[in-house]
């Protein structure tokens, strides 16, 4: 008989931020980015820091960090609440289709409900699998973004 992994969702710790810097390098690199690692330390830094706008969830599996969920919180000027941009999903290749992602995102949506935030939202590139979990939350709503990078 298999046993299967044990999943837990759960906030990182301090001992997390070698394997959320993995993770994250990992979730970087996917998107064709290689950022410096003073970006790293801020957000590491802001993480764990509990007044900061930032957090993030991981998904852990069999004591191994498998997944990430790194958020950002910000004023809205539809709604008097706090509106949160999930701005980093990744879940490693070894461990995609068995739900992980999907969890990611429903732990992040109940923080969300937990916490009086008016909505949950992210960004999406055209990759067909990310694409066949976002949509079964909501069909995609026309917005394009366009960015001014600002930062060297």
């Amino acid at each position: 008989m298999e046993l299967k992994a044990q999943l837990t969702i759960r906030a990182p710790v301090a001992t997390d931020e070698g394997e959320w810097r993995s993770l994250w390098t990992a979730f970087n690199a996917f998107h064709g980015v290689r950022l410096p690692e003073r970006v790293a330390d801020a957000n590491w830094g802001r993480i764990l820091d509990p007044d900061a706008p930032m957090g993030c969830l991981v998904a852990v599996e069999d004591g191994e960090l498998v997944g990430l969920a790194d958020y950002v919180l910000h004023c809205h000027t539809w709604s008097e609440h706090l509106s949160c941009l999930l701005d980093d999903l990744y879940v490693r290749s070894a461990s995609r289709g068995r739900g992980i992602g999907h969890r990611l995102i429903e732990a992040v949506v109940d923080l969300g409900r937990q916490n009086g935030w008016s909505r949950v939202y992210w960004t999406a590139i055209d990759d067909a699998d990310a694409r066949h979990l976002y949509d079964k939350y909501w069909s995609p709503d026309g917005v394009k973004r366009y960015t001014v990078q600002l930062e060297h």
